[in-house]
């Protein structure tokens, strides 16, 4: 499940992607089990950008090839701070499916 913030700071809601891929193969019985790993990565300033003109209302501007360039060039070359990754323990699919039909008798 990938989560995030808008670019004013409140919460996105979730996106499943690749975990509805894997509680979709469980449950039509294609795979019998799955391990998740829940991971969370945090960091301390935005890599997106300033976008303090689209805020206020102005316009964005063109992007160009060149403008592109320039701006991987700046990201690669600039210091965002510390970075944090945990990883927590991984949980097994089918034990927690049976223990929410279990809870739900």
């Amino acid at each position: 499940m990938l989560g995030g913030r808008t670019r004013t700071g409140k919460p996105c809601m979730p996106k499943y992607g690749i975990l509805s891929v894997i509680l979709d193969t469980f449950m039509d019985g294609t795979i019998e089990d799955a391990l998740l790993v829940p991971v969370s990565v945090n960091y301390e300033k935005l890599v997106d950008g300033n976008f303090i003109r689209e805020q206020l209302g102005q316009p964005k501007e063109m992007e160009t090839f060149g403008s592109a360039i320039k701006g991987i060039w700046s990201v690669l070359n600039s210091n965002y701070g510390m970075m944090r990754i945990d990883f927590n323990q991984p949980f097994s699919l089918r034990v927690s499916h049976f223990y929410f039909i279990a809870k739900k008798l």
